[in-house]
């Protein structure tokens, strides 16, 4: 953005589906559209010469970012240089002398452009770059130089050239293609929607063998192109006790996640001292894990329901008819991220159907900091609590049994 020479008005730039645009807005609200460009266009730096002439560093598809002047009357853009370099940061000396940061050498130096001969200077030889020149009158050419420990700023009183570089073996001066906006076609704007492009991306297949159970695993996920809306189907069947069990998830970006799945859990058998009692569990859970957040997005809060029934469905020595028990909650979670290692939550359930009554508490705090060398600690700490009411549930766990596994994944 731009001030006009008689501080009425600004000139702005913006890209609008697609397209870049150049616009004059007066104080008193009034906006006027000068140019929209065609895609692939891009406006950089933009300055106002002396007589308020508009310059600015324009990329075009296929070309570098070049010193191009807006002529009003033709609504189109004149290109001043051509060149494979990297031409930006302009500013002006006066009427007819340009500065501007340029890569024509690999590093980038501050160069002064005579804008009727177009006799370009290099003013600068900085080891690191040299960046956003500015003249003023009683200081000179004031920039900033870049080195090893970061940008400082510089300036040159006297400023005497060093070398002239010329543009006949980088660029030619023509007018380049514009597009005026009587001849720009739109077409019409259309809804988005994700279903058309919501396909598999990523499958798997899996073996898995337990003490207990030998698993196949098939599994599929996929999302839409913009990744909104994603989903996973996952199925397997145990060959030892003829038992299947699956996941169905969907997931609506950050709003929305479903999970329906079923799995089977083996447990002691205190008559038989071993895990050959099966027990079936079907899990519902609905949840939003970002309903309220702020604090960019570092804290979270999300509402939830989970629904599970517990079916007791082989047990060799022991009760013979089938046992069940059903457990409905809803609740909240507390959730604090800095995306730095830091990670802290707070998880309150109420009972709301079922088998149980009563609340549960859980809560964890995990950290993670980088020592000296190649060190580094890592903490965490869980805690719960349940109503005497509510069904008991276990924080972390040893795994006891040995698995081998073979997986196949192609994405």
């Amino acid at each position: 953005m731009r001030w006009s020479l008689d501080g009425q008005s600004v000139f702005a730039t913006r890209h609008k589906q697609g397209l870049p645009e150049l616009w004059n807005v007066t104080l008193d609200g009034q906006q006027t559209r000068l140019w929209q460009g065609s895609f692939g266009w891009i406006i950089g730096d933009m300055v106002l010469s002396p007589t308020g002439e508009i310059y600015a560093s324009i990329k075009q598809p296929f070309s570098a970012w070049n010193i191009m002047r807006f002529e009003q009357k033709e609504q189109s853009w004149l290109a001043v240089t051509e060149t494979s370099a990297t031409e930006h940061q302009l500013s002006f000396i006066k009427e007819g002398e340009l500065l501007f940061s340029a890569d024509y050498n690999v590093h980038y130096q501050i160069y002064r452009m005579d804008l009727t001969s177009l006799q370009v200077e290099q003013l600068t030889n900085e080891v690191g770059g040299a960046f956003s020149p500015q003249w003023n009158a009683s200081q000179g050419l004031i920039y900033q130089a870049y080195e090893q420990d970061g940008y400082h700023l510089r300036h040159i009183h006297a400023v005497t050239a060093l070398n002239d570089v010329s543009l006949s073996s980088y660029a030619t001066v023509n007018e380049a293609s514009s597009a005026p906006i009587s001849t720009t076609e739109k077409s019409e704007i259309t809804e988005d929607s994700p279903l058309p492009t919501l396909t598999g991306q990523d499958w798997a297949s899996a073996w898995q063998s337990a003490d207990n159970q030998s698993l196949v695993i098939f599994g599929i996920s996929g999302s839409d192109n913009l990744e909104r809306l994603q989903y996973g189907i996952q199925a397997a069947w145990d060959t030892k006790n003829t038992l299947g069990s699956y996941q169905l998830r969907y997931a609506y970006e950050d709003l929305l996640q479903a999970i329906l799945s079923r799995e089977h859990e083996f447990n002691l058998n205190p008559l038989t001292n071993k895990e050959d009692q099966i027990v079936r569990q079907d899990n519902l859970t609905l949840k939003s894990d970002y309903s309220l957040h702020g604090i960019d997005d570092q804290l979270t809060f999300g509402v939830g329901t989970y629904w599970q029934k517990e079916s007791l469905i082989k047990s060799p020595q022991g009760t013979s008819s089938a046992q069940a028990s059903d457990e409905w909650l809803a609740g909240t979670a507390l959730k604090w991220d800095d995306k730095l290692g830091h990670y802290a939550d707070l998880v309150w359930e109420q009972n709301v159907g079922g088998n149980y009554s009563g609340q549960k508490w859980q809560a964890q705090w995990m950290a993670h900091w980088n020592l000296p060398g190649s060190f580094s600690l890592s903490t965490h700490l869980a805690a719960g609590y349940a109503d005497s009411k509510a069904k008991p549930f276990k924080l972390g766990g040893v795994m006891r049994e040995t698995k081998l596994s073979c997986l196949v994944a192609i994405s």
